[in-house]
């Protein structure tokens, strides 16, 4: 058998990949008889194999040819006594071009004779890319690991002048592979997981050293925690790294402090905010924690958004995924090294690389005897839990078919709190199909919930001005109706507020401090919710819902990444007669955001709302998704954005729709004046006044805008009657144009 011997049928997805891998490394004319050998006599695997290259043999063999044509190809790097050679391009960056060369010059020469030469691009870059060249060599200077990639010589002088292109030649990594890539083990459960850990320890154990000497990464990922074809790990690019404060304090340190850097996916809350202090080893300890959860589970414990603002929130409050319901087979003892690791607050992680090294050892040692007494009581305990199992099963398939006929006969129809029971939840657990809970004047502090089963309505007596209820614990919606429950369960009546986090979506974010709805179709009425916070969604988060929401009030809602007062994501629901007030968020749609779905407000008020885009309203499309908003006979007024100060919408296919809304007295501080339009367009920045994308504002533009929402109405007027006068005319004209920003080309 070859190397990519087959061990299961649970392996051979990641063989194929392993084996398409190697081949397309290798020129187009050696391919077919290295996947032949590789195979080993397995037809199967070597026909997955080259149906899996002819999907993208074209671009593999451009993208290859590309490596050996770029100018500098073929050059000669002068060094002392001779030069490195340039023979391919194996990297590129924004400031800064990697080739592998070789040694031509003596052969005596004591140092490799293969590396990696990193050219950096000052004259495109600027000083700053001088100043992290200097910083990479500095850091490699004091380290000394066979973990960390070594540098071998520069060219930059003392002070780093007159130098158009910096280089240092670094040790050549063979074959490398992501830290992460799962081809590089190919066992099964707590084996798997065990190997990949080892690599991370590997990198732990060399980053460690780093942080004895008082250097911070500041950028640990994948891309440059590396595996060579000799199975070790290499930590690269130090090109940002932070030196401590017993080092030389130099400009480039002076320039960065104030900056974002970093991967986002990567960056520990500090990295975003600095009232949490300066960075240092638990920076890094955070970026490792992300590197194995991900290779755990295969993804990311998070997701960043695509607006900047929205990944400095979710870097900064959003909690990391529950690594225990994503990979149940990982050791609770390792569970809680990550979780630490993942800490929002640095104090709370391991010190630094070592102490996580540390912890992630014993941890796995934990998992090894536990297993091992597992194994050992298996086989005797097997027979009896068997039977038991059995008998338990049958007799609680009796009980339940026998409660379920009682139950249903003897529920009430009427449920009265605090009468009858003291609180609104015990009542929803006893009332019948069909049937009604009354709730009396009062302050009532539980977090309800409601699944599917029965359909009832839920109101309150003397309304929602004196029937408050406020969340009894922190982390849960005061309110959460999950799935299934259809349009004849009403709430009705009722403030709810206080709620300060929200519960967690199916992503892991916190959504909805007040109230979470997530794929249903019930129906809020009368309702007021009050000051109520979360991630996403402050007041209200709907998910995939289809229900009605009348005559209720959103107000000072707050939402830390978007939709200050509420988010609507998906779904088809019905908004009537509702007002969004003051609600603030530092992402999109301090009123309002909605993504995809095809929700309707109709007779809505948004006023006084903010956000960075979309002071009123957010619109979002996701690509591919169906998505129409409707937003008739609305008033969107005296809301403050940067970008839009009234609605902020990105929808190229599917315009937003605006029958009889008033828009006005709304702020931008920046662009996009009342409405703030981005349309796709591959070559050009997005320009809110420029419709029909020529690259100028003109009399087209307006004839545009006008097509584009429908012939002129009566009062009170439409998009385009800006002023309220009932009709349109110059003055509308010269408000649209006056104040609302400049393009951007």
């Amino acid at each position: 058998m070859g190397p990519f011997e087959r061990k299961s049928d649970g392996d051979r997805d990641l063989m194929i990949r392993r084996l398409f891998d190697e081949a397309v490394e290798l020129p187009a004319d050696r391919r077919t008889t290295f996947i032949h050998e590789a195979s080993a006599g397995d037809q199967d695997l070597e026909t997955s194999v080259h149906e899996l290259l002819s999907e993208v043999e074209s671009e593999i063999d451009e993208f290859q040819a590309s490596r050996f044509k770029h100018p500098r190809i073929g050059t000669t790097i002068e060094s002392n006594g001779g030069g490195w050679r340039l023979l391919e391009l194996i990297g590129e960056g924004g400031h800064s071009l990697v080739f592998r060369a070789e040694w031509s010059g003596p052969e005596d020469r004591s140092t490799e004779r293969v590396a990696a030469i990193k050219i950096f691009d000052t004259r495109r870059t600027g000083r700053k890319t001088s100043s992290r060249f200097r910083t990479e060599i500095e850091t490699l200077r004091r380290l000394d690991h066979p973990g960390i990639v070594r540098a071998f010589e520069t060219n930059l002088d003392g002070d780093g002048t007159n130098l158009d292109s910096p280089w240092i030649a670094m040790e050549l990594v063979p074959d490398p592979r992501w830290i992460s890539d799962l081809t590089l083990n190919t066992g099964a459960g707590m084996d798997s997981m065990e190997a990949s850990l080892d690599l991370l320890l590997e990198a732990c154990d060399a980053i460690a050293q780093a942080h004895a000497r008082g250097i911070v990464h500041r950028d640990l990922k994948p891309s440059n925690l590396l595996v060579g074809s000799d199975g070790r790990v290499r930590v690269i690019d130090f090109g940002i790294a932070h030196l401590q404060p017993d080092l030389r304090r130099s400009s480039m340190q002076r320039t960065i402090e104030g900056s974002l850097l970093g991967t986002p996916a990567y960056m520990a809350p500090e990295q975003v905010d600095i009232s949490l202090g300066p960075v240092s080893p638990r920076t890094d300890v955070y970026a490792l924690g992300v590197v194995a959860f991900r290779m755990i589970t295969g993804r990311a414990p998070y997701e960043i958004g695509e607006n900047l603002l929205a990944a400095v929130q979710a870097i900064r409050h959003v909690p990391p995924l529950d690594l225990r319901r994503i990979s149940p087979s990982t050791p609770e003892s390792l569970v809680r090294v990550i979780e630490r690791a993942l800490s929002k607050e640095p104090s709370r992680r391991q010190s630094d690389a070592s102490a996580l090294a540390l912890e992630i050892r014993t941890a796995l040692s934990e998992g090894d005897a536990f297993r091992s007494m597992r194994e050992r009581g298996r086989s005797s305990m097997l027979l009896p839990v068997a039977v038991g199992i059995l008998l338990f099963g049958v007799l609680i398939g009796l009980l339940v078919r026998s409660d379920r006929n009682i139950e249903d006969a003897v529920r009430p129809v009427l449920v009265s709190v605090p009468d009858d029971t003291p609180s609104i939840q015990e009542a929803i657990a006893m009332v019948g199909d069909g049937g009604r809970i009354v709730v009396h004047p009062g302050t009532y502090e539980e977090c309800l919930v409601i699944e599917s089963g029965s359909a009832f309505t839920l109101e309150s007596t003397g309304g929602a001005e004196v029937t408050v209820i406020r969340p009894a614990v922190s982390e849960s919606s005061v309110l959460r109706i999950g799935n299934r429950v259809d349009s004849r369960t009403k709430i009705r009546g009722f403030t709810i507020s206080g709620g300060s986090t929200g519960s967690r979506s199916p992503a892991g974010f916190w959504v909805g401090g007040g109230v979470y709805l997530h794929n249903n179709a019930a129906h809020l009425e009368d309702c007021i919710f009050d000051q109520n916070r979360s991630t996403f969604g402050g007041n209200l988060y709907a998910m995939n819902f289809t229900g009605r929401i009348e005559r209720c009030v959103f107000v000072r809602g707050f939402a830390d990444a978007e939709g200050g007062n509420a988010m609507f994501f998906r779904g088809q629901a019905e908004i009537l007669d509702c007002d969004f007030l003051d609600g603030w968020t530092s992402g999109d749609g301090g009123g309002v955001k909605t993504m995809s779905g095809c929700n309707r407000f109709h007779g809505c008020r948004f006023l006084g709302n903010r956000g960075d885009r979309g002071g009123g309203i957010v619109h979002f499309n996701v690509e591919h998704e169906p998505s129409q908003l409707h937003i008739e006979e609305s008033l969107v007024t005296r809301n403050h954005a940067f970008e839009g100060g009234g609605i902020w919408v990105r929808s190229a296919t599917n315009p937003l729709i605006l029958t009889g809304t008033v828009i006005r007295s709304n702020h931008p501080d920046g662009i996009g004046g009342p409405l703030g339009l981005s349309v796709d367009q591959p070559d050009a920045e997005d320009c809110w006044r420029d419709f029909d994308a020529d690259g100028v504002v003109d009399a087209r533009d307006i004839g545009a805008l006008l097509d584009h929402f429908g012939p002129a109405g009566g009062f009170p007027g439409y998009l385009y009657d800006l002023d309220g006068d009932g009709s349109t005319d110059s003055r509308d004209l010269a408000i649209m144009l006056e104040g609302w920003g400049s393009c951007r080309f």
